[in-house]
């Protein structure tokens, strides 16, 4: 009987002799096996990078398409909404009659021209916290010019809880306002204030007496705690001169007056000021306060020896990331503050 010898393949290494020709057709069998199970590795392989392919092109494309996407402002926070002046009045009056009303959750003011002073916001909305803010893209302007008052502040937080101003989704504007010994904003015996994303332009100081201390963008003075005051942008600040004799504001200014009522936790970051006697000045031992990211220039205006001025016995807390340039007299007056470290002082 004539012997046949078969090479069967078992794979890339593997090899097999038979010698019965009756297990030929076992012999095919088994190589077919063998191909067809490495075909199926080759198009799982082939496969897997298809499908890592596509998920590359489908995230590139998510990428264009957000991209192209026009900016949707963010949802405002949840509850009612009361639109301000709606069908109403345009008066002091009118706003703050919404603060008071704990139902509204949001004021939301519309574009124009407030020529306010002295809207009192006293109102303690701790169990229902209210925001205040512009319509979106509208420009709030409080605009005093030509009334040829110095005096009062442009809002009164007295005694007030829980309250924000939030300007981001359009524009606070401040400007061609003259002020006595007030604030734009001055609060007194106030807690958990939020002052955000507000402008000022053009605003001047006191012609009545040579006071550098005498009017402020934001005045917290006795008893206040808890304030949030971010993104402030203060230029030309005594551009707004009536009747000669300008002597100019100052950023923020923090005052206890000796025997008031504490200040604690004031956070102050992202402000720019130009043209100011002080960019801020701290009197009375004020605690937990944090100053960061100031850019500050041709500030120590009017006679005031410092561009920043912490000077005062007892005030604690964390200078950091301020830059100061063009300044009058000494650059900054550290006290008993602690350097944060990023500061530039000139």
């Amino acid at each position: 009987m004539t012997q046949h010898r078969h090479t069967i393949p078992k794979g890339a290494n593997q090899t097999a002799s038979v010698t019965d020709p009756d297990l030929t057709p076992y012999a095919k069998t088994v190589q077919v096996q063998a191909e067809a199970a490495n075909r199926i590795a080759a198009d799982n392989a082939l496969g897997a990078r298809v499908t890592t392919l596509e998920a590359g092109m489908a995230n590139a494309l998510l990428r264009i398409a957000a991209v192209e996407a026009h900016f949707t402002p963010p949802a405002p926070p949840s509850g009612v909404v009361k639109a301000f002046p709606g069908s109403g009045a345009n008066t002091i009056a009118a706003f703050q009659a919404m603060t008071t009303d704990t139902t509204i959750d949001v004021i939301e003011m519309a574009a124009g021209v407030y020529p306010w002073r002295a809207a009192a916001i006293t109102a303690d909305r701790t169990a229902r916290p209210l925001v205040i803010r512009p319509a979106v893209g509208a420009t709030v302007e409080f605009n005093c010019a030509g009334d040829g008052d110095w005096g009062d502040p442009i809002f009164e937080l007295n005694g007030c809880a829980y309250v924000t101003f939030d300007g981001s989704p359009g524009l606070f504007y401040f400007h061609h306002i003259l002020l006595a010994e007030e604030g734009l904003f001055t609060a007194v015996g106030a807690s958990h204030v939020t002052l955000n994303h507000i402008k000022v332009r053009n605003v001047a100081g006191n012609t009545h007496a040579a006071d550098q201390e005498s009017a402020h963008c934001v005045y917290v003075s006795h008893g206040c705690h808890d304030f949030i005051l971010n993104y402030w942008d203060c230029a030309s600040l005594q551009a707004a001169d009536e009747s000669g004799g300008v002597y100019g504001v100052n950023g923020l200014q923090l005052y206890t007056g000796g025997t008031g009522a504490a200040i604690y936790n004031v956070t102050a970051t992202h402000w720019t000021v130009d043209h100011a006697n002080w960019a801020t000045v701290v009197r009375n031992s004020s605690t937990g306060l944090i100053y960061s990211n100031w850019v500050v220039s041709y500030c120590g205006q009017n006679g005031a020896p410092a561009a920043m001025d912490f000077g005062s016995s007892g005030n604690t807390g964390t200078v950091s990331n301020v830059t100061t340039t063009a300044s009058v007299g000494t650059p900054h007056i550290m006290g008993s503050m602690t350097d944060g470290g990023g500061n530039s002082w000139a």
